[in-house]
């Protein structure tokens, strides 16, 4: 996709991944390693649950709330959280991680929430 946004399908054809990339710096000044990882390696979305003041509708009286947002970051940030000594623990976190349908309000890992959908 990285070349793709500069030079046709035709210029491109037969090139390697390394080919595009260095034919893009060269040619357009653009550097790959210069690119978020968002953009290099894709993202992970997960809801994440937050705990947040409201008020009950039928009483007026202040509650605390669970709701959950849209959570978001890049694959390999996601994956360096998980790089350690003890490999099969760490990878049983990753399954988890990958697997959870939600994740607690003391997950650590950095994200960027997303606007809610209006």
């Amino acid at each position: 996709m990285f070349g793709q946004s500069f030079f046709s399908a035709k210029q491109l054809h037969k090139l390697s991944s390394d080919e595009i990339i260095n034919k893009v710096e060269v040619e357009k000044g653009e550097r790959w390693s210069d690119l978020p990882g968002k953009y290099k390696s894709g993202v992970v979305l997960k809801k994440q649950a937050v705990t947040r003041d409201g008020v009950d509708h039928k009483t007026g009286q202040p509650v605390r709330v669970v709701r959950r947002q849209y959570v978001m970051t890049d694959w390999d940030s996601a994956m360096l959280q998980f790089d350690g000594e003890n490999t099969m623990t760490r990878r049983d976190e990753l399954v988890a991680y990958l697997f959870a349908r939600t994740l607690d309000e003391e997950h650590s890992l950095e994200y960027e929430v997303l606007p809610s959908p209006e």
